[in-house]
């Protein structure tokens, strides 16, 4: 299953209020990789989905519940 990662990863920012940059810090993933995910010219490994996912659930912040509602 794809993921539509770039919008998820741009939600969970906007929702948390970091730049690309504090994001990156927080998760430990260059700022690059974080810019070309979400502009969709990369899809990350299996351990960047996690490191972002579980970043996210541990702020709080269930995508698939904010996207259903």
């Amino acid at each position: 299953m794809k993921y539509k990662i770039n919008e998820d990863l741009k939600l969970i920012r906007e929702m948390l209020e970091l730049s690309q940059e504090e994001m990156s810090l927080s998760i430990d993933i260059d700022k690059k990789t974080i810019t070309r995910i979400e502009n969709d010219e990369n899809y990350p490994t299996n351990e960047t989905l996690e490191k972002i996912y579980n970043y996210a659930y541990k702020k709080g912040i269930k995508i698939n519940k904010i996207k259903d509602d």
